[in-house]
C-alpha cells in the first residue's frame, strides 16, 4: 500500500481515483434485509475471517461441544443398564466433533458451521420444565456455571446489572420529578425502605428518615426505562406461547452514598389496576417483576444497544469508508484495524442467527420480524450529533463531570477508554491535518461523511453537520472517529460479553417470559416463578448462545503491531501510538484497582480484553 496521504498531496491521483472506482464496484449496497439498513450486496472476499479468528471460535465451539456431551450424558441416562446409551452418545459426541472440526478447518461460512452447532444443541438439550431453580444449575457441566448464578436474587445486584450488565446505558438520572405514568408515592417510598433497611448490603446505609422527595431534590433519584420494548411483539417459537412488558424501574442512592438501591418497578408503561407498582416488601411477586425486567432489558439489549447500535451502524460505517476513502488515506487506515471481520459476522448473524427458526427466535420474547424492526429503528432513531459515549452520558445525567455517590463501573471505566481514544486521535490526526481548513479541503473525506447519511448509502440520521455532512472542523472529525473506535471496540466489548458472564444463565436473564408479569402485590409465590421462566431446552439453548457469542476474544485494543509489521508504518504516528498505549495500560491499572475494592468486579471494559473490531 502507498504511504498514507491525503487526496490532493497524492502523487499519483489518477491511480488513486481508479483503485476507489473498483472499490465501489465491489462493496455495494442492500437496504432490504434489516428493515432498511445498510448492508452490503455480497461479501468480498478480503472481508472473510483469518485463519488465527477461525481458531479462536474453534475454541469456543469446543467448550459447548464439552457441555453438551456431559449434559447428554449425565442428565438422560442415570441408570446401570444406560452404558450402551452412553456408548452411543459418546460416539454421536465423536461424529459431531469430527464434522465440526472438518467444517472449520475448510473454513465453512460461519453462519453453517453455527447452524450446525445450534441443531446439535437442540438435540442434545434437556427437556420440559423446571421443577425447581436447580434444575437449571445442571445444565452447566464443563462450561463454568456464571457467578450471577449465585447473586441474582439480591436486590443489589440487581441494581448492580443496570451499572454494569448487558444494557448499561439506559440509567437515567431523574430531573426532579417522575413520570406522571409511574406514580410512585411516599407510602411506597418508605415501604420499599423499610424492607432494604433489613438486608445486609443496605444495613450501613442512611435510610432512616429519608423521603421520595429529598431523593429527588437531591439528585438521588435514577430511572430505567423500557418503554422500547412495547414495539417488540411476543412470538410463540418454537412451541410455546412468550411474554414481554416494557416496565419502569426507580433506583435511589441512599443519602450520604453507597450502593444503589432498587425501590420500585411497573411491569407496563400505564399504571391501572392491574399494573401495580412493586417493591423488594413484595416477596416473590417482586422477583418476579426484576425478571420482567430482566426480559425487557435482553431483548432490548440484544436488538438495540448490540445488533443496532454496534454491529449495524458500523456495517454502514465500513461500506461507506471502503467506498469513499482511498486504502492510504490516513482516516481509512485508522480506522481499517476497527473495521475488521464486521460485514463478515453481519452477514452471518442475518443468514443464521437472526433468521426464522434461528437463535434468536428461539430465545428471544419477540418474534425475529419484530427483533428486527427494532434494531432498524435503533439505527435510524440514533441522533449521531448525540451518539458518542461521552455525550449520552451528559444527556442522562451521567456525565463525566457529574459527582455520583456509587460506582458506575460502565461509565468509569469506560471514560478512561474514551479518553485514551480521543487523544490517539487527535494525536495521530495532527500528523495529516494541519489546520481546520485541510479538513474542509478532504474531497474523499467529504464524500464519505455524505455517503454515511445518503438514502442511497449508510442512511444513519440525525446528522446535523454542516453541509450535509461535511466535517466543519478538525476537533469535530475527532470526536466523531473517536466514536467510530470506542463503538467497534469498547461498547461492542460491553455490550457483547456480558452473553456469557451473565445471560447464559437463564433464570438471573430470561430472555422471554412464559407467564405474563405479575398482576398483584401479593400474588407471587415460588410456582408462579418458575412458571415464569424458560423452559429447560430453551434455557440450554440460551447458554449456548452465550457461549458461543460472549467468548471470543480476536485481537486487542491498541495492538496495531503485528508479527511481521507494524500497521502504522508512519513513523510520524510512532509516538502517538506509544502514548496511546501507554494510555490502555494505565486505564488497565486503574481498572484492576478498582476491580479489587468492588464486590463484584467489572471486566468487559479492561484494555486487555477489548478487541479491536466487532467480529463475533
Amino acid at each position: 500500500m502507498s504511504a498514507p496521504s491525503l487526496p490532493a498531496l497524492d502523487p499519483e491521483p489518477q491511480a488513486r481515483r481508479d483503485a476507489l472506482a473498483e472499490r465501489r464496484e465491489l462493496y455495494r449496497y442492500r437496504h432490504d434485509r434489516v428493515g432498511g439498513v445498510a448492508m452490503a450486496l455480497e461479501l468480498p472476499r478480503d472481508e472473510r475471517p483469518s485463519l488465527r479468528w477461525w481458531g479462536e471460535v474453534a475454541e469456543a465451539f469446543a467448550e459447548l461441544l464439552s457441555n453438551m456431551a456431559a449434559v447428554a450424558v449425565v442428565e438422560h441416562f442415570d441408570g446401570e443398564d444406560d452404558a450402551g446409551e452412553v456408548e452411543a452418545v459418546e460416539d454421536g459426541r465423536e461424529r459431531y466433533d469430527e464434522t465440526l472440526r472438518g467444517l472449520i478447518r475448510d473454513r465453512a461460512p460461519f453462519g453453517r458451521v453455527f447452524n450446525y452447532s445450534l441443531q446439535a444443541l437442540y438435540a442434545s438439550a434437556m427437556r420440559g420444565r423446571p421443577d425447581s431453580l436447580d434444575d437449571y444449575d445442571r445444565l452447566f457441566h464443563s462450561s463454568p456455571r456464571p457467578e450471577v448464578a449465585t447473586r441474582w436474587r439480591e436486590d443489589w445486584a440487581f441494581a448492580h446489572l443496570r451499572l454494569a450488565g448487558p444494557a448499561p446505558m439506559v440509567l437515567t438520572r431523574v430531573g426532579g420529578r417522575l413520570p406522571p405514568h409511574f406514580p410512585v408515592d411516599e407510602r411506597l417510598y418508605a415501604r420499599a425502605l423499610s424492607a432494604l433497611a433489613r438486608q445486609p448490603a443496605y444495613r450501613s446505609a442512611t435510610l432512616a428518615g429519608d423521603t421520595l422527595a429529598a431523593a429527588l431534590a437531591e439528585g438521588r433519584a435514577f430511572t430505567c426505562d423500557y418503554a422500547g420494548a412495547e414495539g417488540i411483539v411476543a412470538g410463540n417459537f418454537p412451541a410455546a406461547q412468550k411474554y414481554i412488558s416494557a416496565p419502569l424501574v426507580l433506583l435511589v442512592s441512599p443519602q450520604g452514598g453507597g450502593s444503589l438501591m432498587p425501590v420500585a418497578i411497573q411491569c407496563h408503561q400505564r399504571p391501572g389496576p392491574n399494573n401495580p407498582i412493586f417493591t423488594p416488601a413484595d416477596g416473590h411477586a417482586w422477583t418476579q417483576a426484576k425478571l420482567a425486567v430482566h426480559t425487557a432489558e435482553g431483548n432490548l439489549h440484544e436488538a438495540v444497544y448490540h445488533l443496532g447500535r454496534t454491529h449495524l451502524f458500523m456495517g454502514a460505517v465500513v461500506l461507506a469508508s471502503r467506498r469513499q476513502l482511498a486504502a492510504q488515506h490516513p482516516v481509512s487506515v485508522l480506522l481499517e484495524p476497527h473495521l475488521e471481520g464486521t460485514l463478515y459476522i453481519n452477514e452471518q448473524a442475518k443468514v443464521e442467527l437472526v433468521a426464522t427458526g434461528g437463535g434468536v427466535d428461539y430465545v428471544l420474547a419477540g418474534t425475529v420480524d419484530s427483533t428486527r424492526d427494532a434494531a432498524a429503528s435503533a439505527v435510524f432513531d440514533w441522533n449521531l450529533d448525540e451518539a458518542s459515549f461521552a455525550r449520552s452520558l451528559r444527556r442522562r445525567g451521567m456525565g463525566p463531570g457529574e459527582a455520583l455517590p456509587f460506582d458506575y463501573p460502565y461509565r468509569d471505566d469506560g471514560l478512561l477508554i474514551w479518553d485514551a481514544l480521543s487523544g490517539w486521535v487527535g494525536d495521530y490526526l495532527g500528523c495529516y491535518y494541519r489546520d481546520d481548513a485541510a479538513v474542509v479541503g478532504d474531497a474523499e473525506l467529504e464524500a464519505f461523511a455524505a455517503e454515511l447519511i445518503a438514502e442511497d448509502g449508510g442512511r444513519l440520521r440525525g446528522w446535523r453537520k454542516a453541509g450535509g455532512g461535511r466535517f466543519a472542523t478538525r476537533a469535530e472529525l475527532g470526536e466523531f472517529l473517536t466514536h467510530l473506535l470506542f463503538t467497534a471496540s469498547a461498547e461492542h466489548a460491553a455490550v457483547n460479553f456480558p452473553q456469557a458472564e451473565v445471560m447464559a444463565y437463564a433464570p438471573a436473564f430470561p430472555l422471554a417470559q412464559y407467564a405474563p408479569a405479575p398482576t398483584r402485590v401479593d400474588g407471587g409465590s415460588m410456582e408462579s416463578l418458575l412458571a415464569q421462566l424458560p423452559s429447560l431446552e430453551a434455557a440450554h439453548v440460551q447458554l449456548g448462545l452465550g457461549v458461543l457469542l460472549g467468548k471470543l476474544y480476536y485481537s486487542r485494543l491498541g495492538d496495531y503491531r503485528g508479527l511481521l509489521r507494524r500497521h502504522f508504518d508512519d513513523e510520524r504516528v510512532h509516538g502517538a501510538e506509544d502514548r496511546l498505549v501507554a494510555a490502555l495500560e494505565a486505564a488497565e491499572a486503574t481498572i484492576e484497582a478498582r476491580n479489587r475494592d468492588r464486590a463484584w468486579p467489572y471486566l468487559h471494559l479492561l484494555p486487555s480484553r477489548i478487541p479491536q473490531s466487532i467480529n463475533a
